[in-house]
């Protein structure tokens, strides 16, 4: 019985460790900033192949939780460009960078088989057309020239993606730079 218990402790450890390890990496990915899914290969190449690695043979639950952690951070960085309140800060990309992030979201999503978060497309959703009600009152009344860095169309493209383009204010389309004309 000695023995049993033993190894029993024993796999229990390891069992810790694994767990630890996986823990170190959603940590790494993220806090990944713009970079989740360099995040993800470098974490499964480190848990998997590297020489100086564990070598683990992930089950396809812990790799779909690593997975999960990318597509997060994706969502924290459109969080940050449709979030107002970031507009003046240095960290800020804007609704041109949240239309590109969006993109890389789904593409990464529908590459990893996961589903596209309705909770959080919602919530995104709510954040542009906020966004914009805002600028829009702000800009009409002379009290600064307007964030939006992206085009007419990228924008409607966004709010179509986010399944709000029908909640758009009214004269939205005035806040985008015009496209150079060749």
């Amino acid at each position: 019985m000695a023995f049993r218990s033993t190894e029993q402790a024993t796999q229990s450890e390891a069992d810790k460790k694994r767990a630890a390890l996986l823990a170190d990496e959603l940590l790494l990915i993220q806090s990944s900033g713009e970079l989740p899914e360099p995040a993800l290969h470098g974490s499964l190449f480190y848990l998997q192949e590297a020489e100086d690695g564990p070598r683990l043979h992930l089950t396809r639950e812990e790799r779909r939780e690593l997975e999960e952690a990318a597509a997060r951070c994706y969502e924290n960085i459109i969080r940050r460009d449709l979030n107002l309140e970031n507009r003046d800060q240095r960290r800020f990309r804007g609704l041109a960078r949240a239309w590109v992030n969006w993109q890389r979201y789904t593409r990464f999503c529908a590459r990893s088989g996961l589903t596209i978060c309705s909770t959080f497309q919602a919530e995104a959703g709510r954040a542009l057309v906020s966004y914009l009600v805002q600028e829009g009152a702000e800009v009409a009344r002379g009290e600064r020239d307007s964030s939006i860095n992206c085009l007419v169309c990228d924008l409607h493209e966004l709010a179509t993606a986010l399944q709000t383009a029908d909640q758009l204010p009214s004269g939205w389309e005035n806040l985008c730079p015009q496209a150079v004309e060749s």
